[in-house]
């Protein structure tokens, strides 16, 4: 497909597969050296001309594992808290769900974020793939909220 496109530096695809067909047969031989492939996070991270190039970063899309937090009343508030001392996670927010900023933290407690109207929104999601949290029950986050908001989606 993009055989001999060697300025070809960037690929975003949609599938979570590599299937048994031959629609990738060295649809990526001749590409740049080095680029991004964005793919959903389950796609395996396979190298070769018939799948992710090698030298090329592997990038997830997050947008099925975002945690959206809306605002039902003016000036509510959410803000992510450590207790005992959890694994590290990484998170980054956003309120336009495109323009992405690290959650910044102060020891155990997270930036507080206002949502100053009614449908405000901001995303939260996980800075880089495959972050695992302890179960720990004496080790964890918790989302303190003021005002009225509602939640949906998953990290």
């Amino acid at each position: 497909m993009f055989t001999g496109c060697s300025q070809l530096a960037s690929v975003d695809v949609s599938f979570t597969d590599w299937n048994s067909t031959d629609a990738t047969t060295n649809w990526l031989s001749g590409v740049a050296a080095s680029g991004t492939f964005t793919c959903p996070s389950e796609l395996p991270d396979i190298r070769g001309v018939n799948n992710i190039p090698e030298g090329w970063i592997k990038k997830g899309k997050f947008f099925s594992s975002t945690l959206c937090f809306t605002a039902a009343q003016a000036n509510s508030t959410v803000r992510l808290d450590k207790v005992g001392s959890p694994d590290a996670v990484s998170l980054e927010t956003s309120t336009d769900g495109s323009t992405w900023t690290d959650y910044a933290w102060t020891n155990k407690t997270g930036s507080t974020l206002t949502l100053a109207n009614i449908n405000d929104k901001v995303y939260v999601r996980a800075k880089t793939e495959n972050q695992t949290i302890s179960k720990n029950t004496s080790n964890y986050y918790k989302f303190v909220m003021t005002g009225k908001i509602a939640a949906s989606g998953s990290i």
